[in-house]
């Protein structure tokens, strides 16, 4: 067990969620007699059990700080230096603001947060199954829920990046010297409110299919690839098509009008894995749909 926990603690957060979906997916469409014979595990070697009751104001008001925890760093895939530094024109006055201006507003502001900021807090990450869109065998219905229920817990504790590693590492994009990549493309809408002392910003993205890290919904949030769930063997044998959805992410943020830094931050990622999935011997069309929210104050 000390060996699954030590491989388990050097491999990095996105590989580690990859891992976990693919388990659930196995678990939900293959036999429940595995159920039992399987480790909990997450980065502390065990997974959590999902708090069902668990109810967090996802208004723009942040919660209080009251834990205090990092995570190992991550290399890298560009030094922070090697980043474009763009400067967004002055926003207009009359607050008629056109896509393009609050696109360049938040790119700056939001990358930014790589280089400038001291601390951040994840306020919160939560994790939804959504049982009555998701398709799967009638006879697994309530065994897919339970599973989702015990593999995707809720972070509800408030977590700090307190150095410069722990920031690049698990901020969005987590791993990468950037906060954002977006292209007008990759937007479907976008509105700024001017409240006097910031900018209240909301990103509306466009769907992407399979995307990566660095484009699409994949150039400002956090994404499971598709490689990362059928690269392994054991699931490429079980799963025969698999291909994920993200659609209605959104973004949202505060930026404070003087300095141009992000203060709080909110990414909203709803996607929905189709697969054809080898089942004894047959295969069977299931689709799981699912929601993540991280909620992140920043400091500088």
């Amino acid at each position: 067990m000390n060996n699954l926990k030590e491989f388990w603690n050097s491999i990095e957060e996105s590989t580690r969620k990859g891992i976990c979906i693919a388990l659930v997916v196995i678990l939900v469409f293959a036999s429940g007699n595995f159920v039992g014979s399987l480790t909990k595990i997450t980065a502390n070697g065990t997974i959590p059990v999902f708090n069902a009751a668990a109810s967090v104001d996802r208004t723009m008001q942040t919660p209080a700080v009251n834990t205090v925890a990092t995570t190992a760093p991550v290399q890298t895939t560009a030094p922070v230096a090697d980043q474009p530094q763009t400067t967004a024109p002055a926003m207009p006055s009359t607050g008629a603001y056109t896509t393009e201006e609050i696109l360049a507003l938040f790119n700056e502001a939001a990358n930014k947060i790589k280089t400038d900021a001291t601390k951040i807090t994840k306020n919160f990450e939560m994790r939804d199954y959504d049982a009555e869109q998701s398709v799967v065998p009638s006879a697994l219905n309530s065994l897919a829920s339970s599973l989702m229920d015990q593999y995707l817990g809720d972070d509800t504790d408030p977590i700090e990046y307190a150095t410069k590693d722990d920031i690049i590492a698990n901020y969005q994009v987590p791993g990468q010297a950037y906060s954002s990549q977006l292209t007008a493309a990759d937007v479907a809408s976008a509105t700024c409110v001017d409240n006097g002392s910031e900018y209240e910003v909301t990103l509306n993205l466009n769907s992407s299919v399979n995307p990566v890290t660095g484009t699409g919904v994949g150039a400002v949030c956090d994404v499971i690839e598709a490689d990362q769930v059928t690269s392994n063997g054991a699931v490429s044998a079980i799963l025969k098509e698999f291909t994920i959805t993200y659609s209605g992410c959104v973004v949202k943020c505060k930026i404070d009008k003087e300095t141009k830094h992000v203060t709080w931050a909110n990414y909203l990622t709803p996607l929905a894995i189709d697969a054809l999935v080898s089942v004894v011997v047959t295969t069977v069309d299931a689709k799981v749909v699912l929601s993540f929210e991280k909620d992140y104050t920043i400091n500088y």
